[in-house]
């Protein structure tokens, strides 16, 4: 969400701080920014780089950066320069001019943005006619997120550092994205990669929907990231939420989805000692790179950083951006926890009403594979997940779900 700047502050380039429907909506400290539970795009995180489905069909990584969709307003075919200036507060139409640049694939649509992010090493996740869901789209298929948005508060920030699994650009060097991304090392991606593993499990509600990840417990889904927040609070009243962390070492170990260790980088990674080189200087703070200054932002998120292309040129030399790979391949093997949640099934079956005999066993097993949820009950609306939970059958009284510890 949006957080408020100063109704006196110079307009950014792309005007949205000026317009008159820009209103502040996030108090941070006191509002919790839950991700989109996204789940009508559900089929398209079996693309994940951590799913199961990878051990049989590998995603090969073979672009730099990627982003589909409208570019000038929400399901237009319009091209910049965009009669609405304000639609994604710019970013999009800004990204569309690395159209034809090599390495970048920038389209207003493509058959399934599933498979084109998991096979991108990044994924822009700007905002559209709303808030948008690519920030957690790419980051659950496994896709280095790129944030552009100044002000725009990411899914349980500060609690994740989007910085830190991700590459956050202030808008204002929007120019230097291609510098930017090209200028990063493998040691700095293999890095990335390891914190995105953990911060895919905190975004994705897959006790709700069922598991993306191999041998994922759960225990550090997107609910129970939320449920630990408000616990963590409750057990510190008056610690503001950028510090929670510091105070609550349980709290902390938990948003880094410790005891576990994590995969190894692009199937996931093990051990981040030597991926950031240790001549590279600290990262510049959000505050004193934006155009709007002196903003709620410099107190909610004191600690948030962004990477510049001159952070990148005092990190590798002089050297930033002349790299012409397109992409990589994942490599090593997901680390495998002890299993407990069954995997996101699309299926569906129409269930018998609650006065008529069960559906027979086998009519549910015909919609089903080894380890994965049952089916969705078809009598149920939209995409609404078997008895509100895979903990539960869509199907009999409450009594009968399972309790996930």
């Amino acid at each position: 969400m949006r957080t408020g700047a100063s109704k006196k502050a110079e307009p950014q380039s792309s005007g949205e701080m000026s317009h008159s429907l820009l209103n502040t909506c996030y108090i941070p400290d006191q509002d919790v920014l839950v991700p989109p539970m996204c789940g009508d795009l559900y089929p398209q995180f079996e693309y994940s780089v951590w799913h199961p489905n990878r051990k049989h069909s590998p995603i090969n990584k073979t672009v730099l950066a990627s982003v589909s969709g409208s570019i000038c307003g929400w399901n237009s075919i319009e091209e910049p320069p965009c009669k609405n200036r304000f639609y994604s507060l710019g970013v999009r139409a800004a990204l569309w001019q690395l159209r034809d640049t090599p390495g970048f694939h920038i389209a207003k649509r493509v058959p399934s943005m599933g498979q084109s992010m998991a096979e991108s090493e990044f994924c822009f996740a700007p905002t559209g006619a709303g808030y948008g869901k690519r920030n957690v789209m790419s980051t659950t298929v496994g896709c280095i997120p790129v944030i552009i948005s100044d002000h725009v508060t990411q899914p349980y920030e500060p609690f994740l550092d989007w910085n830190e699994f991700g590459v956050w650009i202030p808008e204002s060097d929007v120019k230097d994205t291609e510098v930017i991304l090209r200028g990063l090392t493998p040691q700095i991606k293999k890095a990335k990669m390891e914190k995105l593993y953990c911060a895919a499990r905190h975004l994705a509600f897959t006790t709700v929907y069922g598991g993306l990840f191999e041998g994922d417990t759960g225990e550090f889904d997107a609910v129970a990231t939320l449920v630990h927040i408000l616990r963590t609070r409750k057990r510190h009243p008056g610690v503001p939420d950028h510090k929670l962390m510091e105070v609550d070492p349980e709290f902390a170990d938990f948003m880094a989805c410790k005891p576990h260790s994590f995969p190894t980088a692009g199937a996931g990674s093990a051990g981040s000692a030597e991926a950031v080189q240790p001549s590279a200087p600290p990262l510049p703070l959000a505050g004193i790179t934006n155009k709007v200054r002196k903003t709620i932002d410099d107190d909610a998120y004191p600690k948030r950083t962004v990477t510049t292309a001159q952070w990148i040129r005092a990190a590798i030399g002089g050297h930033a951006g002349q790299g012409k790979g397109g992409g990589g391949s994942p490599d090593g093997q997901a680390w495998t926890p002890p299993s407990h949640l069954c995997l996101f099934n699309i299926r569906e079956v129409l269930y018998a009403p609650h006065d008529a005999p069960d559906l027979p066993e086998r009519a549910i097993n015909e919609s089903m594979r080894p380890g994965q949820c049952m089916p969705r009950n078809g009598y149920r609306i939209g995409v609404f997940p078997p008895g509100g939970s895979i903990m539960c059958p869509p199907t009999g009284p409450i009594t009968k779900c399972e309790r996930n510890v």
